[in-house]
């Protein structure tokens, strides 16, 4: 294994989990997606996902499935497919493209800036047990290094959390594009819109 594949082994494939079935997070798809095209586009600094979906979860259990990635060039994008069978037959997980730095299109950084003081202010806050409980209630059995909240606050509409990446012995989190556990935690932070059902 690579030191990312190695890496993702021993967390991803140890620590998420949905009931008794380990599950290939959708943060995890995208890295995927992201070394490929590292090693597509050498030099090139991918700064944006884009139009992403994800269609179908892959279940890692006893039966191993290859998954493949195809790569192709759309105007100021790469566009990924994730995959398991072949050219003939696919069976699609994820899809999506990704955006590089020198890209003659890529978007300028924004001078907007989030005031994070005024949606803590206006937001209930839940702790880290709470939210643990919270997911152990929707049937997700996450192990230490998925347990990345340390608050979770939340209105109606919106919902800011606080992340702490969790040192894990023998995994350096530098050789990720983007850190699985930290962005399976950002996505799960929109499930707090309108509250966590066990808060």
């Amino acid at each position: 294994l690579s030191p990312p594949e190695s890496a993702m082994h021993k967390i991803v494939l140890r620590d998420h989990r949905l009931g008794e079935h380990r599950i290939l997070p959708g943060a995890a798809m995208l890295e995927m997606a992201l070394q490929a095209a590292r090693l597509a586009a050498p030099g090139r600094r991918a700064t944006e996902l884009r139009d992403v979906r994800w269609h179908k979860a892959i279940a890692v259990d006893a039966d191993p499935t290859p998954i493949r990635i195809a790569l192709s060039p759309e105007r100021d994008t790469v566009r990924f497919e994730l995959y398991a069978g072949n050219d003939d037959v696919r069976t699609l997980h994820a899809q999506g493209a990704i955006a590089f730095e020198d890209d003659a299109r890529a978007v300028a950084e924004s001078d907007e800036r989030l005031d994070l003081a005024a949606i803590r202010g206006r937001c209930r806050t839940v702790e880290r047990a709470d939210i643990d409980a919270a997911f152990a209630a929707m049937g997700f059995a996450f192990g230490e290094s998925f347990r990345v909240f340390e608050r979770l606050h939340h209105n109606n509409d919106e919902a800011l959390a606080e992340l702490r990446l969790p040192p894990v012995a023998g995994v350096r989190h530098d050789v990720f594009a983007l850190p699985p556990a930290l962005l399976d935690g950002a996505l799960r932070t929109s499930l707090g819109i309108g509250g966590l059902a066990a808060s």
